[in-house]
């Protein structure tokens, strides 16, 4: 009996390795998991994989606090360099508040 020519047989070596995108949402006051995402490809943009895996839906009225790669997502608060009126002083304290309180989740997600 021969294999259909469609048919796609992985490599010999037993290296079947391949990346998903899991988004999970943590509480940073309890440091317990509130939400997880439904697992998406791995060559897939966060802010895509935000709103496709359903973890959107799960935190909605919540306020969320992202890295740099969910620029331009209205549903997450992310960092900023510069205020947009120039003050350096303002920027580095929001900068500051904002990364204590993302260590706090960034520290549960390593647990």
């Amino acid at each position: 009996m021969s294999r259909p020519a469609t048919t796609v047989w992985p490599p010999r070596g037993g290296n079947y390795r391949y990346s998903t995108n899991l988004q999970v949402a943590v509480d940073a006051h309890t440091h317990l998991v509130v939400a997880l995402g439904d697992p998406q490809p791995g060559n897939r943009n966060d802010t895509i994989v935000y709103r496709t895996s359903g973890i959107d839906q799960k935190l909605a009225g919540r306020p969320v606090i992202a890295d740099g790669a969910y620029r331009g997502n209205p549903d997450v608060i992310t960092p900023y360099r510069k205020p947009a009126d120039g003050s350096a002083r303002k920027g580095r304290t929001c900068g500051a508040e904002y990364c204590r309180i993302r260590r706090w989740g960034e520290n549960s997600g390593a647990l």
